[in-house]
């Protein structure tokens, strides 16, 4: 064999110098000294693809695991199998696989005796990639052994790079996306970009450039640079810094990748225009694939600064008023309820409502009263004392709240004298204070209602302001939780209907019931309708009310239908039920069927409902009566439109209010009502019906003056039905409509 081919032993044993430079780390692991150094031997001065190779060794298996921890960018190990013991090798390569969990590194297993661990079974149950006899390894083939067995290592070295890489541009993108304002996700982004490139003395910034402007605001920075002030102006930049390539990067819409710097560009043209520059300075040189990296990045950061721009977007349509460019009523949801209860403590709000605003849009136009309410909320958020906050809540409405026990003059509240287009526009304003100590715990939506309550309290009280106190609070809030109760019930039907008798007054026989509705609270307590029928108008929720009534009164014919009784049912009709087309055409549809009961059905309409728009019902009262309904126009007399209307009215019958009936015995002014609502009745002929009849002397004198039915509790009390069923078994009934 040629000397040249086989390794030649030095003199002594020694290994490469470790630091001498970048290069490829082979460990031989060898309990034979003289091999050791012939192979130190050979391999000095050797290069692979143009990099020098350091040789580290060890004797042991043991010694050779030690190293293995220590150093973790070993590429090859030369492994004996014979060491220690017969499989000292074989050992070894399961501690690198399964140990250390190395599956990067090259293991060339070597062996003096073939026979010892046969090439079959090593490949095949342990993980090596080369296994040779010492006798057969000559310098050259070592070299191409090496030369392969790096070029796998490193490739297998940048795939998990890579691999570790896109998980941190994973983890990365998630945290920065979960940033929900420009400062938190841009100092975000320095964060990540830092643990990207291992930064320690350079540092980042990154700056808007917005549009229509050729400046630079700084947003966050960090590095070197942490001492430049959030949005304060980069009006120069740093001696060092690339400003040639920072203004290519402006001008062309694109990164700038240099040898000290990385200039990052990202645009959001599809949003709000803005750019935005990061520039980053290295105090390292970038790792080799990091620029890559970077770039895939940062196109996460530039997804990332759209969807704060998007955001950003959508915050102000959401929480600002698109007109006046303030703060609307969503965004004070939002600061109510972020507050905390001792700040809530220390809080007042202060409703103000622009009185007599339609009209001045119809005489002014609506481009003026939009400018002169804006001069209205910035001189009332120039008199307020202190104001933490002002907010638009409607179209003619702001909030503004204040601290507690702020000492404001309420005369500000009484008129305001506005400037606007030169001319000097006189506003009337009505407010209600709240102090929200006593509101501690409820929902701003509730705090927003009790407000608008109370403007409307003062208004109908003829007042400019008013301060909710506590009795007030308890009466808004008392009709409040009743209206929500209320609601339940109509959702759970709860409301129930009761019926009272009306009677000929001559014999007192039964000529038609009326329904009337009824709510026991879950409490037990039965709520006067009185007391709740006011809240349900006011509120728009007594439709759903009569709904409930009419379907009961149809159940209830059908009952008197099947025992032989042919009394009609009269219900109430509000005045919005009368504009129901849906409602409307089930009273039609039921009034012209076959069903039981059909055509004795009976509605009522209260007087100033129906009078007050007569023309916009009168359309609605003729269908009703097509289609065979009778109408009866309830407390006649408490109006005063009615008379206007008398010639033409479309109703069938007029029933006098109870408050003329109390007092027709003893009062003469309830007298004369009386008596010219019945005279009225015989000269246009309507069925005249007196109710709240409690006295006998009062059923005779209304029927001296001619008066033919009556309803009270002279004759009987309302009724569930099972308690009429019996009534009636026992009286005398008029079934002139059977």
């Amino acid at each position: 064999m040629d000397k040249h081919d086989t390794f030649e032993f030095a003199e002594r044993d020694e290994t490469l110098d470790l630091d001498a430079g970048p290069g490829w780390i082979i460990l031989s692991v060898d309990d034979d000294p003289a091999y050791q150094a012939s192979l130190a031997y050979s391999l000095q001065g050797l290069r692979l693809h143009d990099k020098k190779v350091t040789l580290l060794t060890a004797g042991s298996a043991a010694e050779a695991a030690t190293i293995l921890r220590q150093t973790p960018d070993i590429a090859v190990v030369l492994l004996d199998v014979v060491m220690e013991d017969d499989t000292a090798g074989l050992r070894l390569v399961g501690t690198i696989r399964e140990v250390l969990g190395n599956m990067a590194i090259r293991i060339v297993l070597l062996t003096g005796q073939p026979g010892i661990a046969p090439r079959t079974m090593v490949m095949d149950k342990l993980d090596i990639d080369e296994y040779w006899d010492k006798a057969d390894l000559t310098s050259a083939r070592l070299s191409s052994v090496l030369t392969s067995q790096i070029r796998t290592w490193t490739y297998i070295k940048q795939i998990n790079m890579a691999r570790q890489n896109l998980q941190m541009i994973v983890d990365a993108s998630r945290l920065i996306n979960s940033k929900q304002n420009l400062a938190s996700f841009a100092s975000t982004v320095l964060s990540e970009v830092g643990k990207f490139i291992g930064i320690r003395d350079g540092g980042i910034i990154c700056a808007l450039n917005p549009v229509a402007e050729q400046s630079l605001h700084v947003v966050a920075a960090s590095g070197i640079y942490q001492h430049l002030r959030c949005d304060s102006l980069l009006a120069t930049f740093p001696p060092d810094m690339p400003t040639a390539a920072i203004e290519q990067s402006i001008i062309h819409h694109e990164h700038q990748l240099l040898t000290d710097y990385s200039i990052f560009y990202f645009s959001c043209v599809e949003t709000n225009a803005d750019t935005y520059l990061m520039v980053v300075k290295h105090d390292t040189d970038v790792p080799e694939g990091f620029q890559f990296m970077l770039q895939v990045f940062s196109e996460n950061v530039s997804s990332g600064f759209k969807n704060i721009a998007l955001l950003n977007r959508l915050s102000e349509l959401a929480y600002q008023d698109p007109v006046l460019g303030i703060p609307n009523r969503n965004w004070l949801v939002r600061e109510l309820e972020l507050m905390t209860p001792a700040k809530i403590n220390q809080t007042m709000l202060l409703k103000v409502e622009v009185e007599h605003l339609d009209e001045s849009i119809l005489t002014f136009g609506v481009q003026f009263c939009n400018r002169l309410l804006e001069q209205a909320y910035l001189s009332l958020y120039g008199q307020l004392p202190d104001v933490i906050a002002g907010a638009r809540t409607g179209d003619n409405a702001f909030v503004f709240l204040l601290p507690w026990q702020a000492d404001f003059d309420r005369q500000i509240i009484k008129q305001q004298h506005i400037m606007v287009d030169g001319f000097t526009q006189q506003l009337f304003l009505v407010a209600s204070l709240l102090e929200l100590r006593h509101f501690t715990f409820h929902p701003p939506e509730t705090m927003l209602t009790l407000a608008r309550a109370a403007c409307s309290a003062a208004r109908t009280r003829g007042k400019p302001f008013i301060l909710v106190d506590s009795k007030l609070t308890d009466q808004i809030t008392n009709g409040y939780n009743l209206l929500q109760d209320l609601r339940r019930a109509i959702r759970g039907h709860q409301l129930s209907i009761v019926l009272q008798p009306k009677v000929r007054l001559k014999d007192e026989a039964v000529v038609g019931l009326e329904a009337l509705v009824r709510w026991r609270h879950p409490n037990g307590r039965f709520v006067p309708p009185g007391e709740f029928i006011p809240i349900a108008e006011a509120s728009g929720i007594v439709g759903a009310i009569d709904r409930q009534v009419f379907e009961q009164v149809v159940d209830t014919l059908r009952v008197f239908h099947e025992q032989g009784i042919t009394l009609p049912i009269a219900f109430n009709l509000s005045s919005s039920d009368l504009t129901d087309n849906s409602l409307m055409e089930d009273l039609i549809e039921f009034a012209r069927s076959n069903h039981a009961g059909a055509r004795l059905l009976e509605v009522e309409i209260t007087e100033t409902q129906s009078m007050d728009d007569y023309h916009r019902f009168r359309q609605a009262l003729d269908r009703l009566i097509d289609a065979g309904i009778q109408v009866s126009i309830d407390d006649f007399g408490t109006g005063y439109s009615s008379l206007a209307q008398i010639t033409h009215l479309k109703a069938h019958s007029l029933k006098i209010d109870k408050s003329f009936i109390d007092d027709v015995t003893t009062n003469i002014n309830a007298r004369h009502v009386t008596e010219m609502i019945l005279r009225l009745g015989q000269r246009f002929g309507f069925s005249i019906i007196a109710e709240g009849i409690e006295q006998p002397e009062q059923k005779d004198y209304l029927l001296a003056q001619g008066c033919d039915i009556g309803q009270g509790y002279l004759f009987a009390r309302p009724m569930p039905l099972e308690e009429v069923l019996d009534w009636l078994g026992k009286r005398t009934m008029v079934n002139d409509r059977a």
